[in-house]
C-alpha cells in the first residue's frame, strides 16, 4: 500500500474548508466509492455512498449552517486522516456547536468522511435544530 501525503492532504483540508468551500470544487479529491456520515441528530443526517448522493444532501448543510459565522479552529493530520475542527453556527438560532471532520484519504483521495459535534452546555443540538425550525416557519 502507497504512503499517503499527510501534509498534502493537510494543505487540502485547510485550503477548503478554511476557504469555505465545497467538496463538489475539488470532484478529482472524491473516490467514486466515499461514504459520507452524518450524526443522525441532524436534520440531513444519514450515510451517503458516492458523489451524487453528497451532491443530493449537501445543500442542505450550506442552509443548516450560517457560514459567514463558520471558522476553522485546527486542522490536523496522521498518515491517511486529517481531523478538521470548526466552530459552526446554526442559521436562524443563537446557538453554536463544535465540528470535528475525520476525512480518511487513499491514495491521495477521500474514501470516508466522518463528522462528530459537540453542543455546547445550555445549547443542545436538538434545542438549536427546534429554534432554528420555528424560525424559518415564521419567515414563510
Amino acid at each position: 500500500m502507497q504512503k499517503e501525503d499527510t501534509a498534502g492532504n493537510k494543505a487540502f483540508v485547510l485550503e477548503m474548508i478554511g476557504q469555505k468551500k465545497q467538496l463538489t470544487d475539488y470532484p478529482e479529491r472524491a473516490s467514486d466509492s466515499m461514504v459520507v456520515y452524518e450524526p443522525s441528530s441532524l436534520p440531513f443526517g444519514g450515510i451517503y455512498r458516492g458523489m451524487k448522493a453528497f451532491e443530493q444532501f449537501y445543500p442542505k448543510v450550506r442552509e443548516f449552517y450560517d457560514f459567514k459565522h463558520f471558522d476553522l479552529l485546527n486542522v490536523y493530520a496522521d498518515e491517511d486522516k486529517v481531523f478538521a475542527i470548526s466552530k459552526a453556527a446554526i442559521a436562524n438560532s443563537d446557538g453554536n456547536i463544535l465540528l470535528n471532520e475525520q476525512f480518511t484519504f487513499r491514495e491521495g483521495k477521500i474514501v470516508e468522511v466522518r463528522l462528530y459535534i459537540y453542543d455546547y452546555e445550555g445549547q443542545p443540538i436538538h434545542k438549536l435544530i427546534e429554534q432554528a425550525g420555528q424560525a424559518s416557519r415564521k419567515r414563510s
